[in-house]
């Protein structure tokens, strides 16, 4: 017999409502995996859990490691959609968050406010944190080969998206500060 709707719905993004909302967001996912429709994308992470050793006939999850591994994909969701927006950002593109990356071409000569891009960095350092603590956490934990396997791979962009992030907004704090100087 299949699945009902809500049932699929719920093996696709999980709970409704779950928090927090900037890490648990449909959008981001739908924006990942290219797909909308919850068996696209189930189909789409049971074959990035594959590449991981994942095997569906042997493998079953626990509800924990469910929602472990949930997490794990927003989480990578969350960290490909700042990946969009900072290039974005660095061709000075707004990014709409409409499910389409944004046109790129080459960076405009006009004077451009750094302030938004040294909060956006700043948001994107502190979720970085916080999902941080939380992946460190699971380390400690006894989890299937293929979950540990994504929870290294996890944290290992983490540190070098927050170590990218952290440098580009020191370097764009230098340059509004040298700005402001200038005005002096």
């Amino acid at each position: 017999m299949g699945k009902t709707t809500k049932e699929l719905m719920f093996e696709a993004f999980g709970p409704a409502y779950k928090n927090p909302r900037y890490l648990y967001s449909r959008t981001n996912l739908r924006t990942m995996y290219g797909a909308v429709k919850p068996m696209e994308i189930i189909a789409a992470r049971a074959k990035k859990l594959e590449g991981f050793g994942y095997d569906p006939d042997k493998d079953k999850f626990s509800k924990e490691e469910f929602e472990i591994m949930l997490f794990f994909d927003y989480l990578e969701a969350l960290m490909n959609s700042y990946r969009l927006r900072s290039q974005a950002a660095s061709f000075r593109a707004p990014f709409l968050d409409l499910g389409v990356p944004p046109i790129l071409g080459e960076p405009s000569d006009k004077a451009w406010d750094l302030r938004p891009l040294i909060r956006m960095l700043s948001n994107f350092c502190c979720s970085l944190e916080i999902c941080g603590m939380e992946v460190q956490a699971l380390q400690k934990k006894r989890l299937p080969a293929c979950l540990e396997a994504w929870r290294k791979k996890l944290s290992e962009e983490m540190d070098h998206d927050y170590a990218f992030y952290i440098d580009w907004k020191r370097n764009c704090i230098g340059d509004v500060t040298a700005g402001l100087l200038k005005r002096i």
